[in-house]
């Protein structure tokens, strides 16, 4: 009996693969660089141009960050409006105003909720950016990149101030 106790014991058993350690890749998934560098994310911009505008409205003051939540300040809700979109519509919708979105291809954050839906919608419709066939992938235009590197972008009178 003692022995049978032993064997049963020193027999070696499979982890079951529920209890499995997974590891995280270190790097994110190869993608097309169009893919990655401007998209569709749902109903917002997702990419490294999306990445990098969500930091430049936080570094403006124009969003803040408080965990999961992201609140419009004063001074973003008057410069987004000076640029014809405005937070107290879009309160009105079910979704969030703003949210942080995780960016896959960043492993940072981007602009999500209704506000990310209508900064993408403002692009579009400002010829900025364009989605030019089935693909999620967004083409940036020339206008564009100059145009969306300097929204949210604190500008030399204001900086001096």
């Amino acid at each position: 009996e003692a022995r049978a106790r032993a064997t049963l014991v020193s027999t070696p058993r499979q982890i079951p693969d529920v209890f499995k350690r997974r590891v995280m890749p270190t790097k994110a998934p190869s993608a097309p660089a169009s893919l990655m560098r401007a998209r569709l994310c749902d109903d917002h911009l997702g990419g490294t141009l999306a990445a990098d505008l969500y930091q430049r409205l936080l570094d403006a003051g124009w969003i803040e960050q408080f965990e999961q939540r992201v609140i419009v300040t004063h001074k973003g809700a008057n410069q987004l409006a000076e640029r014809g979109l405005f937070i107290q519509a879009l309160a009105h919708r079910n979704a969030r105003v703003a949210c942080p979105c995780p960016d896959w291809s960043e492993r940072r954050p981007h602009l999500g909720g209704a506000l990310g839906a209508a900064v993408l919608q403002l692009f579009m419709q400002s010829g900025w950016l364009t989605l030019p066939n089935d693909s999620r992938a967004l083409q940036v235009t020339t206008l564009g990149q100059q145009e969306i590197h300097r929204f949210a972008r604190q500008d030399a009178v204001e900086m001096a101030l």
